[in-house]
């Protein structure tokens, strides 16, 4: 992209700043087909953060029609300096308390979860690729990767293990780890949990015993029993939770 061209796109920008409507926004932002390289830079013109305002919708804007490998290696190139939880950034959030001075009429509501990749299986599946490509190509360790994964769980507000998209986004990441790693995965997602979110992953219940069938069915005998025996005693299961798990499993 020529110099003229990326002044078009800031002069663009920096005049949208201004403007109140945000359908109005999204449409020019969108006919701009802004190039991963100037990202920062427009984030800045328009007068919002990451995770702040209504950014996460203008990440999900900007990200649309780019290639996840792109996105990945753009993701990683802007950590070079930061804490490796900012990448749940650019995964989406909870809308927070406007910062910006004009009010925009139509954006998306406060405390309203948007997801960059959207909501469904599709968009579960492109996180998980985003995370696996951090994890192959820049030996970014899953350690860090769990935590940011459980960070990105909590800002969406997305702790319910009965949810459709939690469980195929857990499904599609658990592809890559080892069985330990899945179940240290989830005893990260049950430190951010709040008291009663915690008991329904700590609690034998239909729906947790259902997602583990989901999560395990193409698992070989011996990872399954493995995540079965040793999950949920590292989740502080009960006895009776952990005897009505094993009758579901039929496991004696």
């Amino acid at each position: 992209m020529s110099s003229a061209e990326s002044n078009k796109i800031f002069e663009t920008m920096e005049s949208l700043a201004s403007v109140a409507d945000w359908e109005v926004v999204k449409q020019k932002i969108k006919e701009q087909n802004v190039p991963l390289n100037l990202f920062n830079e427009v984030i800045y013109m328009l007068g919002v953060d990451l995770g702040q305002a209504f950014g996460y919708s203008i990440i999900k804007i900007l990200f649309e029609g780019k290639d996840l490998r792109d996105i990945a290696e753009f993701i990683y190139n802007d950590l070079c300096d930061q804490d490796v939880y900012h990448v749940s950034e650019y995964l989406g959030g909870l809308q927070n308390i406007p910062e910006v001075e004009n009010d925009i009429n139509g954006k998306p509501a406060e405390n309203s979860a948007i997801f960059v990749f959207g909501n469904d299986a599709d968009g579960a599946k492109k996180v998980a690729y985003v995370l696996n490509y951090l994890h192959h190509e820049y030996s970014l360790g899953w350690d860090d990767l769990i935590l940011v994964i459980a960070t990105a769980l909590s800002n969406w507000g997305l702790l319910d293990p009965s949810d459709r998209f939690l469980q195929l986004f857990l499904v599609s990441v658990s592809k890559e780890l080892t069985v330990d790693e899945t179940i240290v995965l989830f005893q990260k997602i049950i430190e951010v949990c709040d008291e009663e979110e915690k008991k329904l992953w700590t609690l034998y219940n239909k729906n947790i015993a259902q997602f583990f069938q989901l999560l395990t069915s193409n698992w070989n005998d011996v990872d399954k029993k493995q995540f079965l025996k040793n999950g949920p005693v590292t989740w502080k299961w009960s006895k009776d939770s952990i005897k009505q798990l094993n009758k579901f499993f039929k496991i004696k």
